[in-house]
């Protein structure tokens, strides 16, 4: 953000916020916003920042004294997709919400048969388990299956056609493991793994039995690491390592499992730079007495995109925050034409972008 667009914008929902609250006082008193995050459970680190960051877009807002006045209800899902789905029954139920931030994939997966039978504004952090289509979700993270094409031709230059490519089973996995092969364009010798299977050492000794030159890791970030694990452990031949962006998103949990990062310094991973405005950053450690982590920016935003395109029509709303453009706090935000905001990425190392051994 530059100039006095950014000014405006990252002093905390500032004017064009402003002048929602003159225009449209009269149409609603308070808004119910429901937000489903994985508070407990996989990535709950990041569904922890990604609700802090919704609430400080909630308390600036608050703070000005705008109308209509925001209430927000917030379930945590534990990264389920059953307890997606009655959290979801319960904020649409009894606490009659009127738009949505969601945070997992499990959750959005379990409920978008019904969420998209509703016009009902939902905001999507991570990547729906189908494709995209034009519809009422529309994704605040970059979309992730540029990504991995990117990471997948990237790779195709360095490693054997038939390398081992290891991946979670879970819809929206499998669709990362496709576009992955797009961008690799070679056989890969896949392993899917059951996304509770713990001991994956018989699945990494059949892997490098045949002594790969790469390996290739799409895994939630506990199975993940262990994969990573028990290649450093029974590997000694050089071998090269990648990721996807489940690395960056669960980089505490690799750090628990494997101690630190230095057995996999070297390997290349897939990220999505940080565009995190530094008024943004000062103003969250200030409020929570931390440095923002990743995703607490994209939750401002979400709430930024609710509030700042909003219309009192249903439809109107979903269609103004389609067309909308606009600078936020993790850097540009545009939907393409099935709602994915679109991504800046960046292939890298572990050692390169995390910066410790």
């Amino acid at each position: 953000m530059k100039g006095i667009e950014r000014i405006l914008l990252v002093l905390v929902l500032s004017m064009h916020l402003a002048m929602i609250g003159a225009s449209q006082a009269e149409s609603r008193e308070e808004l119910r916003i429901g937000v489903i995050a994985g508070l407990s459970g996989d990535y709950a680190p990041v569904f922890q920042n990604f609700v802090d960051g919704i609430t400080l877009a909630h308390e600036d807002y608050a703070a000005k004294g705008l109308k209509p006045s925001v209430r927000l209800y917030v379930e945590d899902d534990e990264f389920r997709a059953a307890k997606g789905l009655s959290a979801y029954q319960k904020l649409t139920g009894s606490d009659k919400i009127e738009a949505l931030i969601n945070g997992s994939s499990m959750t959005i997966g379990a409920i978008y048969p019904l969420v998209t039978k509703k016009s009902l504004p939902v905001i999507q952090l991570g990547e729906e388990t189908e494709e995209p289509k034009d519809d009422n979700v529309l994704q605040i993270m970059p979309g992730n299956i540029e990504l991995e094409q990117a990471l997948g031709k990237h790779l195709s230059a360095l490693c054997p056609q038939d390398s081992p490519l290891f991946y979670s089973i879970h819809p929206t996995m499998e669709r990362f493991a496709r576009a992955f092969k797009q961008g690799f364009g070679g056989h890969p010798t896949t392993y899917e793994l059951d996304p509770a299977m713990s001991d994956v050492k018989s699945v990494v000794v059949r892997a490098l039995a045949a002594k790969p030159r790469c390996a290739i890791i799409l895994a939630f970030p506990a199975q993940g690491a262990q994969l990573a694990k028990e290649i450093h452990s029974n590997y000694r031949k050089p071998l090269q390592l990648a990721f996807d962006g489940n690395l960056q998103s669960g980089v505490s949990e690799y750090r628990t499992i494997l101690g630190s990062l230095a057995p996999i310094q070297d390997a290349i991973v897939a990220v999505l730079p940080s565009q995190t405005s530094v008024e943004f950053q000062s103003a969250f450690t200030k409020r929570f007495g931390r440095a923002p982590g990743l995703t607490a920016d994209m939750g401002y935003d979400a709430f930024l995109a609710l509030l700042s395109n909003y219309k009192p029509q249903s439809e109107q709303w979903i269609a103004s925050i389609k067309a909308a453009r606009f600078e936020g706090v993790s850097g540009r935000i545009e939907f393409d034409a099935v709602g994915v905001r679109r991504p800046v990425h960046r292939i890298t190392t572990v050692r390169e972008f995390f910066g410790e051994p």
